[in-house]
C-alpha cells in the first residue's frame, strides 16, 4: 500500500518537473542530450562563471583586510532574499497556474499524494536554484580560505561533511546499483569518513609533497581496491564511476576514477592557477590507478600458450603429467597450406611457461607456440 503510494508520488513529480522545464527547452528530446541553443542554458553558463569570477575576488580582497568572514555574512542575507522571493513565485506558478492541474483532476488521486507530489516539485526547484547561486560562491569561500562552508558554520568534522555529500549520491544510485552495492557503499563511506577524521587529529607523516603524492596515492589505490572487491565503494567518485559502468560502457572501473579525479584536478588548476599542486596531484591519481588495477585485477597474470605442431597426442601427454596441466584441442585450418590441424591451448603459470617450452622443443623442434598473457584464470589449479 505505501510502496503503490510512493511509486504514484515519484511519477507525478517527475511529470510536474517535465512541465516546469519543457518550456525552457533545455533537453533535446530526439539526440537526449543538454540543448546547446538553449538560450537558459547559455544563460546558466554565464552565470556559473560571473559568480566564479566576482566571488573569488570579493573573497581575496576581503582576505587582505582579514575580513573574509564577512562574505558570507553578506552572501547569506543575499541568498536569504533571492529564495524568499523564488519561494512565493514558484508557490504561485505549482499550486495556482501549473498546466497540469486539469488534466491530473480526472486521475484517481488522493489530494494527499497530489501535495506531496507538489511539495517535491516544489523543493527541487528550490535546489536547482541553490546549486546555481549558492554552491559555487560558498566552494570557493572553502577552498580560499582552506576551510569547508558546514565547518566553519556548524564545527562539523570534515567526515561528517562526506556524509552528508554522500547522501544524494547513494539515494539517486540506488536503483541502478541495487540493494546490496548501495548498503556496502553506506557502510564504506561511514568508515572511510570515520578515518578521516582520525587522521585529520593526527600529525602529518611528512612535509614533503611529492613523498606525500607517492605514498598517498599507492595507499589510496590499495583501499580503493579491496573495497571494490567487497562489492562496495566508499562514495564520492568511485560511486559515480560504479554508476557509469552500468550503462555498458567498454571502460576500466579504475580508468573512469582517474578520468573523475582528474577533471576535478584539473578544473581546480584552471581556476586558481596552483599548477604546482595540480602536477602532484596527477602523480596520485596515476599511481592510484595503477594500484588499483593490481589489487582489483591481481598481478599474478597467468600465461595461455598455443601450441602448433604434428606430435600433439606426445606434447598433450607430458604436459599433463609433468606439469600437471590440462590442454584443450581446438580444430583449426592453416591457411597458408589448406591443411586442417589440431590447436593445443595451455593455461598455465608463469613459471611453468619454460618448463611447457622445453618439452614442446624436445619433442618437435619446428613447433609452432604462440605465448600470451590472460588477465585472469578461474577453475581447478587456478583462482
Amino acid at each position: 500500500m505505501i510502496k503503490s503510494k510512493l511509486i504514484i508520488i515519484k511519477d507525478l513529480t517527475i511529470i510536474f518537473l517535465k512541465d516546469s522545464y519543457q518550456d525552457l527547452n533545455i533537453f533535446d528530446k530526439k539526440n537526449k542530450n543538454i540543448n546547446m541553443k538553449s538560450i537558459y542554458v547559455w544563460m546558466s553558463i554565464i552565470i556559473f562563471f560571473v559568480l566564479l569570477y566576482l566571488s573569488q575576488k570579493a573573497i581575496k580582497a576581503l582576505m587582505s583586510y582579514n575580513q573574509e568572514n564577512l562574505f558570507l555574512n553578506v552572501y547569506m542575507i543575499f541568498l536569504t532574499i533571492i529564495f524568499a522571493i523564488q519561494t512565493v513565485l514558484v508557490c504561485v506558478n505549482i499550486f495556482y497556474f501549473s498546466k497540469d492541474l486539469e488534466m491530473i483532476l480526472h486521475f484517481p488521486i488522493k489530494p494527499v499524494e497530489l501535495l506531496v507530489a507538489k511539495l517535491i516539485t516544489l523543493e527541487s526547484k528550490l535546489y536547482i536554484t541553490e546549486i546555481i547561486f549558492a554552491i559555487v560562491p560558498l566552494t570557493m569561500y572553502g577552498i580560499l580560505t582552506s576551510q569547508t562552508i558546514l565547518y566553519y558554520l556548524f564545527k562539523i568534522p570534515l567526515g561528517t561533511i562526506n556524509i552528508i555529500i554522500n547522501i544524494p549520491i547513494l539515494i539517486f544510485t540506488f536503483y541502478r546499483l541495487g540493494k546490496t552495492v548501495v548498503i556496502n557503499s553506506i557502510i564504506g563511506s561511514l568508515v572511510y569518513s570515520l578515518f578521516i577524521d582520525i587522521l585529520d587529529k593526527l600529525p602529518a607523516f611528512t612535509n614533503d609533497v611529492f613523498l606525500a603524492s607517492i605514498y598517498g596515492g599507492i595507499f589510496l589505490g590499495i583501499g580503493t581496491g579491496i573495497v571494490l572487491n567487497a562489492n562496495a565503494t566508499t562514495g564520492g567518485t568511485e560511486l559515480v564511476s560504479s554508476l557509469i559502468k552500468t550503462y555498458n560502457l567498454n571502460i576500466k572501473t579504475s580508468s573512469l576514477i582517474m578520468i573523475i579525479d582528474s577533471s576535478i584536478v584539473l578544473l581546480n588548476v584552471l581556476v586558481f592557477k596552483e599548477i604546482e599542486i595540480g602536477l602532484y596531484s596527477a602523480i596520485a591519481i596515476i599511481l592510484m590507478g595503477k594500484v588499483l588495477d593490481i589489487i582489483v585485477e591481481g598481478t599474478n597474470f597467468s600465461k595461455l600458450i598455443f601450441i602448433i605442431s604434428k606430435k600433439n597426442d606426445k606434447i598433450s601427454k607430458e604436459i599433463g603429467s609433468y606439469i600437471k596441466r590440462g590442454t584443450t584441442g581446438i580444430y583449426g585450418k592453416g591457411m597458408f597450406e589448406d591443411k586442417d590441424r589440431l590447436v593445443l591451448m595451455c593455461a598455465a603459470g608463469r613459471g611453468d611457461v619454460l618448463k611447457i617450452k622445453h618439452i614442446v622443443q624436445a619433442n618437435d623442434k619446428e613447433a609452432f607456440i604462440i605465448i600470451t598473457n590472460a588477465r585472469e584464470v578461474l577453475g581447478k589449479g587456478f583462482k
